[in-house]
């Protein structure tokens, strides 16, 4: 367990909620080791290899959060953002939360860009 990462979220663990999670990365290592540190801190977390995967999990579960790769080889993370924003009703307003290994200032500016499709507020 990588305790280095997991140790800042220590001191919210006794008032977070535990979330239902969809964690969205075509790289499954990278899957694998942020679903471990979530799963440690009680979340419930349901893994998609792709953006189109992404989309269709949000159609058919309800989620409280997604966490979305934004650089993906079938469908990129801004663009199943935005085909989940087009859901509409509940569904269509499921926080997503971008998420990239690369931290280039370029990616944060693609983020950035586009406001609506990704959950406002920066930490």
């Amino acid at each position: 367990m990588p305790y280095a990462i997991k140790r800042p979220f220590a001191r919210y663990q006794s008032t977070m909620r535990r979330a239902k999670i969809l964690l969205v990365d075509d790289n499954r290592v990278n899957r694998k080791l942020l679903a471990a540190v979530l799963e440690a801190d009680g979340h419930r977390v349901d893994e998609a290899g792709s953006g189109r995967e992404a989309v269709e999990g949000v159609r058919l579960f309800p989620y409280d959060l997604v966490l979305m790769d934004i650089q993906m080889a079938d469908m990129d993370g801004m663009a199943a953002a935005a085909a989940i924003r087009a859901l509409g009703g509940r569904r269509g307003e499921t926080p997503i939360v971008a998420i990239s290994g690369d931290v280039g200032a370029d990616v944060e500016d693609r983020c950035v860009l586009h406001p609506d499709i990704w959950t406002q507020g920066r930490s």
